[in-house]
Order: C-alpha cells, then structure tokens, then sequence
C-alpha cells in the first residue's frame, strides 16, 4: 500500500480508541449575503481545492462548481452571476484524472446512475423554500479536512455534487445565485452507481473506527454575535445542550428533521420589556384565516431563514419597527426607530413552543432578537441593510413542511444518530456567547437519548454581559394572545387619573432638585466647560460592541473585530499540508 505521512498520522489515530470527530470552522471569514453565516473549511481533490461549506443535508455534498463535464458532453461554465463573497468554487477540470479507472477520477456517475441529476438543496426540501432554481451532476472525489485535536483525515471518493447556475429570482427581478455549498451530514450507508461507490464521510469515519458511530450534533452558532459553530461526527458538545430536550423520530431514508410547532411568542428573559407587555404569545398564524394552529416545521440548516405562513411573519412584524420591502421580499429593520436598538440589545427574544412525544411537556428554545438582526448585502442590496428573517412560505403536496433555517439554528442544537432503528434526532436550547468549557461527548451505537449540561437557567447566564436588560417599571404587563399593534395601550389605552397626578408630584419634586444642584455647580465654579465622553453611535449595521475576553473558565471569548464577510480568505493552516493517500482495494468500506 502507498503510504503518506498523512497515513502514518491516520494510522496511529485508528490504533486508539475511537472518539467523536470536533470540525474545524473558518474562524477569520463569515460568509452568505443573508447573514453572516459560519462556514467549514474543506479541501476537495488534487490538486487540493479549498471550499467552505454551510454543514447540512444528506447524502452527498453539494459544492458551487465551474466546468463540469455533464454526461451528454455538455460543458457547464459554472455560475450565471458571478458569487460575490467568493468560498470558493470546485472545478472538477482541475481533479487530477490520472488514476484512470478509480472513482478517485472525480468520476462522473450521472450517466452510471441512469442519467438522473442529484438534489440541489441538501435533500431536505430547501429547493422549494427557497425556490432554487439550476442542475448538479454527481462525482466523486477526496475529502480532506481537520479537527481541534488530530492534525488532518483524508475520506476517498466521497459523494459530491457539483451544482451550476443554481439560483433563485427575487421579486424586482435580481438573480440570485448560491455561492457556498452544503457538508453533507451523512445517511445511515454509502451510495452506489454500479462500479463507483461515492462515500458518505460519516459512514467512513465510523466504518474505519475513527469514531465511535455515525452520528453528529450540530450548533451553528453566530457569526454577528461572536458565538462559534460547533459539529461533531460521532458525538456532540455537551455544552451546545441545555435544558430540556425534544427526542423525534426521523422517518424515512433522508433523516427527516420533522417535528410540531405549537406556538411562536415574545418574551423578555430579565430587566423590563421594550414592547408594551412582558410576554406575548399565539402568533403562530394559519396562512389562510389567520387563525391560530399548529404545523409540521423541518429545522433545516441548508436553508437561511424562517419559512412561515404569511400571516405568522405578519403577526410577528406587527410588533417589532420593521416594513415589508416588496422589492426584495424581506422584512427591513427600521434603524432609526429607537425601539430598534432597545430590542436588539435587550434580553427580548422570540420564543419557539415545540410538542414533545410521549406525554412530556412542550419544548421551548428562545431565539434573541440580537440573533434576528441579520444582514443583506450585495448582490440583494447595494449597501448593507439590517433584516428580520421571516419569511412567507406556502408548502406543497410534495414538500408539506415549513422550515426552521440558520436563524433559528444560531439559538438550537441539533443532533442524529444513524446508527439506530429507527433514526433518532434531537433538538435542544443552545447557549449564547459566555458559555460553559466544550464537552465532547460520544454517541455510540445504540444511543437513543443525550444528556444536557445544565437547566434551562444556563442560558440566561451565557447572556450576561452581552444584552442589556433595561429598568424594571411597575407598569409591565403580560398576556397569553397576540395583539394587533406593537403600540396599542395594554388597558384601554392610556393612564389612570392616580397615575397622572403621581407623574406632575415626581416630576416637581425631579425639578426641584435639578435646580438645587444647577445652583450648587454654579457657585462652585461649574462654569466651565465640561468635557464630555461621546458614545458610540449606532450604524445601520449595528455590529455587536465589543466586549472584554472571558478567562480561561468560559468557552467563547469575544473578537474585538467582528469577522470579515465581505471578501473570501481562510487559514490554510486548517487543513492538512500532507493528505492521506490510498491505494484503493475492494475490501475497504
């Protein structure tokens, strides 16, 4: 067998006891004009082709690519706009073909599969949310990527496939195209065309004892609030868990992340409410008679943002300073408005109730508004432009869900275990930005359940410091079912008579004082000029202000620079600099 001094590396690894598989993220660059969004570095090929990848979907790896050679000998050049924010772009041209019949050939398999064409969305329904529009063809290729704790693992001849011209249209007309790919999340086997077997890179790692089972937990994280991704093959991050924690069957062969929401509300986890009641809740609306209800939703990170009926976004909107752009279709933060800039830095947040099987009480995962103000960016606009990330969605008969995208996955952990019959996926609270130590944890075989690190008190703590909760009044309210206007009076509108004339008392005796003590300054010789410390203003952005580094007790410690997504580097550094090679025989998973 041909050997690298990568196999050497992998070789010792096997030798031990299989552990969970922590992914390294790009930790200088954030990418999507729709976000900012996490990404995964990976290495595609030879020579090495360095791509960053959204993780999610199943069965194969959907990567942008250029000059694919589809199987009626049609050339495909690769994008009909050109990706801004470019990470990166596979051109199978470049592969190295001189393995000649090895399905290390960057093979194409389309023609072996039967002509068909490979999913574009991940497999989970995201081409019908988001409308995608374009084609793929199927190869395969190596895989190489790295982990915190072992320097590189190569995977041969993964599934991939390479996407062209997939785009989606916006309202005024603006082609969109899709400039960053999916990292498959595995299935519970390989796929196979014939003689080409395109590997899945969880079912490897677990085949070869790399990891304990084929398994993952996912946290995405947020790139605008500093809190990194967390992905682990064959386990999970304990610390990504908190509370309560929903456990589903995932159905058929695609490992369907399907599961009931009950509700959609508004609360404030501490301090006074910036809107006129300190709870809010039936806002989850029916698309049609605007009534309440539930539906079926999919938490799916391959797709950006919250997939809703149209009248639940409208309910939710109704109460925050947004307006409907119809230009783009997105709901567009009112900067100006003061409310704007309370909300976002105050402990609000929108709080998701989801049924829990077996008789448990419901599941809920809070999302901060602070997570929720998102960013369009060229090609959607020409200058960046604050959104809220709800959008309006009408499913079919062959796509009946409605989906829980990025947005909701920078506030929820996911997690599966293909290992078992049948599937399990989980779905849990994940924590903000002053987090707890990492606990990777494994999953092996058999495992049905997972364990959280803390209640559900954890999560208000991993906030501290970083939202401000404002004054507490002895006027807030609270009630159960959605009101029509974010400024109508909770109780019939105004103040009471008592009310009134305890606001002129206060506000006499406030004046008397302020001049008591301009008169006292003046005598002093206050009279000259004081030099006044200016705050930060607000920009249209609203980048998060930076906050001190946590020690060594805490997980995630601030940037003082917010990442860059506005141009495409990563660290090369990430991946390995000697690849695993193979000598490839029939006995090998």
């Amino acid at each position: 067998m041909f050997l690298c001094m990568g196999v050497l590396l992998f070789s010792a690894k096997v030798a031990s006891q299989p552990a969970p598989y922590e992914w390294i993220w790009n930790n200088t660059h954030s990418f999507g004009y729709d976000g900012p969004w996490h990404a995964i570095p990976v290495s595609i090929g030879s020579p090495p082709q360095l791509l960053n990848l959204y993780p999610g979907g199943v069965w194969g790896t959907n990567i942008p690519a250029s000059n694919i050679l589809l199987s009626d000998g049609f050339k495909a050049d690769g994008f009909t706009v050109a990706p801004p924010g470019d990470a990166g772009v596979y051109n199978a041209g470049l592969s190295d073909p001189s393995s000649g019949s090895s399905s290390e050939n960057n093979s194409v398999a389309a023609p072996i599969y039967g002509g068909a064409q490979p999913h574009i969305d991940g497999s989970w329904n995201g081409q019908a949310a988001m409308n995608l529009q374009g084609g793929a063809v199927i190869v395969t290729d190596a895989v190489s990527f790295a982990s915190s704790s072992f320097s590189g693992y190569t995977v041969p001849s993964v599934s991939l496939y390479p996407t062209y011209s997939v785009n989606y249209t916006l309202p005024n007309g603006k082609v969109i195209p899709q400039n960053v790919g999916l990292l498959s999340l595995g299935q519970s086997q390989n796929e196979n065309w014939g003689s080409v077997t395109g590997r899945m890179i969880s079912v490897y790692m677990a085949a070869t004892g790399f990891t304990p089972s084929n398994s993952w937990g996912l946290h995405i994280g947020s790139a605008t609030m500093n809190i990194p991704g967390s992905l682990v093959f064959g386990g999970y991050d304990q610390s990504r868990v908190i509370g309560d924690l929903g456990t589903y069957d995932a159905g058929g062969g695609n490992g369907d992340l399907l599961c009931t929401l009950l509700d959609i509300g508004i609360g404030v986890a501490e301090g006074a409410s910036p809107f006129p009641f300190q709870s809010l809740g039936g806002m989850l609306r029916d698309g049609a008679s605007n009534t309440t209800r539930s539906v079926q939703v999919r938490a799916n990170p391959t797709v950006p943002q919250l997939y809703l009926p149209g009248n639940t976004c409208e309910t939710i909107a109704s109460h925050l300073p947004v307006s409907i752009d119809q230009e783009l279709g997105f709901y567009v933060w009112k900067t100006n408005d003061p409310l704007y800039h309370e909300i976002i830095n105050s402990p609000a947040y929108l709080q998701f109730t989801f049924e829990r099987v077996g008789g448990q009480s419901n599941l809920e995962i809070n999302v901060p508004f602070s997570l929720l103000n998102l960013t369009l960016t060229s090609p959607i606009t020409d200058s960046d432009t604050p959104y809220f990330p709800c959008k309006a969605y009408v499913p079919s008969a062959s796509a009946p869900e409605f989906h829980l995208g990025r947005a909701f996955l920078q506030a929820a952990f996911i997690g599966m275990n293909w290992d078992i019959i049948p599937t399990r996926w989980w779905l849990a609270q994940a924590p903000g930005p002053q987090a707890v130590q990492p606990s990777v944890t494994a999953i092996v075989n058999g495992t049905t359940e997972i364990s959280p690190v803390a209640d559900a008190s954890l999560w208000t703590e991993s906030w501290n410091g970083i939202w401000t909760p404002l004054p507490t009044s002895a006027n807030s309210s609270s009630t159960s079912s959605a009101s029509p206007n974010r400024n109508s009076n909770i109780e019939n509108g105004g103040l009471s008579t008592g009310a009134i004339a305890g606001i002129a008392v206060a506000c006499g005796i406030v004046g008397l004082v302020l001049l008591g003590f301009v008169l006292f300054w003046f005598y002093r010789g206050g009279r000259r000029s004081p030099q006044m410390t200016s705050s930060p203003a607000y920009t249209a952005h609203s980048e998060p202000v930076s906050k001190p580094e946590l020690d060594s007790t805490n997980r995630f410690s601030l940037r003082k620079d917010p990442p860059n997504h506005t141009s495409y580097a990563t660290d090369y550094s990430l991946l390995p600099r000697n690849p695993v090679c193979y000598e490839m025989s029939g006995d090998q998973p």
